[in-house]
């Protein structure tokens, strides 16, 4: 805001008026204060109230619109240097915040991938052992099979075949079944770690959703995630976060749109104003013209 403009908004409100024009003698005008301030606010992004104006009558014996209009600028100034430092403290909570999350999940990875792998180890040391005990239970029982064709009369030599055939499935079996529960173990654990995943994505979102700030934040975090290579994100956690990333992008995009929807209705209210001021305005003169 213009010192200009400054001036132009006051001479709407209290008539004309010029950068020497003491503030402190329109105090009991509270209606054109109130519009006063209200535009000026708007036009400087400020937030000053009347009472706050008021207080100069008790610190100065005169206060120019010229003095008036620089308090109004070291005010925006405060305003932007707070926001700021708002904003960065909003973005070191969040990276710190997500961080943690992202921690968190390494974690829960690293112990999934020690006990796959001992899984792994284990379940193809019994794999192979399983199908060596197959093969020599299947040689047993062709051997048994030939031995029953070739010597039907000798009852105990096929009895014979047949019981190492079916003591090597047994074996066999047995064996399976141990390697079947190593498998069942590292799928449980694997169905954990997805389970924390859905969890920590969750968190993720939620703190992404947090303010503007935050999901500007999350953003940058994931899409740094996504293409540093040293992440070593596997095909369902990158599949996560680019998910992460499209939601926050859609929130983003909607937030945007509003902020912009806000900003017309605001242009709209100042019309309005000025409007009314302009027609209260006319019918003042038209006021005077039908009493005289």
């Amino acid at each position: 805001m213009s010192q200009d403009d400054f001036i132009r908004i006051a001479s709407k409100y209290f008539g004309f008026c010029d950068a020497s024009t003491d503030w402190l003698s329109l105090l009991d005008r509270h209606v054109d204060i109130e519009y006063f301030l209200n535009e000026a606010n708007k036009l400087n992004e400020s937030n000053i109230t009347e009472d706050e104006l008021a207080d100069f009558q008790y610190l100065y014996n005169e206060f120019p619109l010229s003095k008036l209009y620089e308090y109004f600028i070291e005010k925006r100034e405060i305003i932007l240097v707070n926001d700021k430092t708002e904003e960065i403290r909003q973005e070191q909570e969040v990276t710190s915040e997500f961080a943690a999350l992202t921690n968190q999940l390494d974690e829960y990875k690293n112990e999934m991938l020690l006990t796959l792998k001992n899984g792994i180890d284990k379940c193809g040391s019994d794999i192979k052992f399983v199908q060596n005990q197959l093969l020599i239970a299947l040689d047993d029982a062709k051997d048994a099979l030939k031995e029953s064709e070739e010597v039907k009369q000798i009852k105990v030599g096929i009895f014979k075949g047949n019981k190492e055939a079916i003591e090597g499935l047994q074996s066999a079996v047995a064996k399976l079944a141990k390697s079947g529960e190593t498998q069942v173990t590292a799928l449980t654990v694997q169905l954990i770690y997805m389970q924390r995943l859905a969890i920590i994505s969750k968190k993720i979102l939620e703190l992404g959703l947090m303010s503007t700030v935050a999901t500007r934040t999350v953003i940058s975090e994931i899409e740094q995630k996504l293409k540093d290579p040293d992440s070593k994100l596997n095909d369902i956690e990158r599949q996560e976060f680019n998910k992460l990333l499209f939601q926050l992008k859609r929130n983003e995009d909607i937030s945007s749109r509003l902020d912009k929807q806000k900003e017309g209705i605001v242009r709209h209210d100042k019309v309005i104003v000025k409007q009314g001021k302009q027609i209260d305005s006319i019918l003042e003169r038209v006021e005077l013209l039908e009493k005289n």
